[in-house]
């Protein structure tokens, strides 16, 4: 381990030789080259330190610390050792290489790049609702003084975020909604590859942005209402109601009418109450029923504003608002003295016309005055307008005929 003071000796090299009889004939020693690598694998160079790290005791072939280690230039040495057949004539020698990896002491832990600090370990992050699941959102990469990191992850796994753990790119899992989550948070953590292991954490707190994504939608498919002819303005027709998911101004509903015959009636934009604005054009004997378009628009600016539209029907209601009309002022007739009594003769037809409709509409005829003695009747038909002698007893026909027939209900 890196921490190892001077003097530890952690190995002890071994020789055999079939000619000796005792250990003491063979010498160790460390010789040249001697090379190093650092802790990411590449070859040491600009310094030499390294090579004053171990010494090789000659006898008895023990590898020990001989100066402080400095994992951070070398973490692995590699050292040509030779042995010596030191009670042979001539010279006898055997080489290998002992390759010496120096541990880490895990002593500092990974650390997150800025703005991260460890006074405030934080990231702050915004996101527009509704992005697709697996969209890329950010990339969160520790170091380590000490060595590489070994991986990334998420602590209590995030129902809509996903890590890379070798790569430390998040990534949405999970559609968010603005109306149901406007913020949120995670932590990641970055493990180092030491022994102990060591990780350092960072929160990622993550505000949502509101997108305008929900049309309005009415209470109804469409409206159907009555109302009676010659309403006054100002009466009350119908309430609507729209409703927007979205939240905030996205989700503030408003009103305008639309479409033919939009104009005689007025639409309160907030509550969505319709009134009748132009009473005259309530006449069932004109239009009988009229559509009119109900707009719902959200709050959003106009290039990202939504709408929704339904139909109202509006069927104008008949009333008994208008008079029957004779077809003439006076109506005068002439009859014959001794016309026949039965069958009656008829004498006269009278007609009116009701611009009402339906029942309304109906014409009844009777005979309300200048009959006094009964010397003429209506037809037995109540709706029609045809006159009769009724006997021959009369005196002054002639006068009678001249008075005209008034219509009764």
């Amino acid at each position: 381990m890196e921490d190892a003071p001077p003097g530890t000796v952690f190995y002890t090299l071994t020789a055999l030789d079939p000619d000796i009889t005792s250990a003491d004939a063979l010498n160790f020693a460390a010789t040249e080259p001697i090379t190093a690598l650092d802790k990411h694998g590449n070859e040491v160079a600009g310094s030499e330190e390294f090579k004053e790290f171990f010494s090789v005791d000659k006898n008895s072939g023990k590898v020990s610390v001989l100066n402080r280690l400095n994992r951070d230039l070398a973490a692995t040495v590699r050292i040509k050792v030779l042995v010596t057949d030191i009670t042979a004539p001539t010279v006898q020698q055997g080489e290998g290489l002992l390759v010496i990896t120096i541990g880490d002491v895990n002593d500092s832990p990974p650390i997150f790049l800025p703005p991260w600090t460890f006074e405030n370990p934080v990231y702050y992050l915004e996101l527009k609702e509704e992005l697709p699941v697996g969209t890329i959102v950010a990339t969160y990469k520790a170091i380590d003084e000490d060595g590489d990191i070994a991986g990334y992850e998420i602590l209590s796994e995030s129902g809509y975020f996903q890590i890379n753990n070798g790569t430390g790119i998040v990534q949405i899992k999970k559609q968010i909604d603005y109306e149901e989550t406007k913020e949120t948070n995670f932590t990641v953590l970055a493990f180092d590859t030491g022994v102990p292991q060591l990780n350092v954490s960072a929160t990622v707190l993550v505000k949502i942005i509101n997108l305008n994504d929900n049309d309005p939608v009415f209470s109804e498919s469409q409206y159907n209402i009555s109302i009676d002819e010659n309403s006054r303005n100002g009466t009350f027709v119908v309430a609507v109601k729209a409703t927007d998911k979205d939240a905030d101004e996205y989700g503030q509903i408003s009103y305008v009418l639309t479409g033919e015959h939009s104009e005689c009636f007025a639409i309160d934009n907030a509550t969505g109450y319709v009134t009748v604005a132009d009473s005259n054009f309530l006449d069932h004997e004109t239009v009988n029923q009229a559509v009119i378009q109900v707009v719902a628009f959200d709050g959003a600016p106009g290039n990202i504003r939504r709408s929704t539209s339904v139909p109202i029907y509006i069927t104008i209601n008949d009333l008994n608002d208008n008079a029957p009309v004779f077809t003439e002022k006076v109506y005068n007739a002439t009859v014959m003295e001794n016309v026949r009594m039965n069958p009656p003769m008829p004498i006269l037809t009278v007609n009116a016309t009701d611009k009402d409709s339906g029942v309304h509409g109906n014409i009844h005829y009777s005979i309300v005055s200048g009959n006094d003695n009964g010397y003429l009747q209506r037809s037995q038909c109540w709706l029609s307008g045809l006159g009769y002698i009724s006997d021959h007893k009369f005196k002054k026909l002639p006068e009678i005929c001249s008075k005209h027939f008034n219509e009764i209900y």
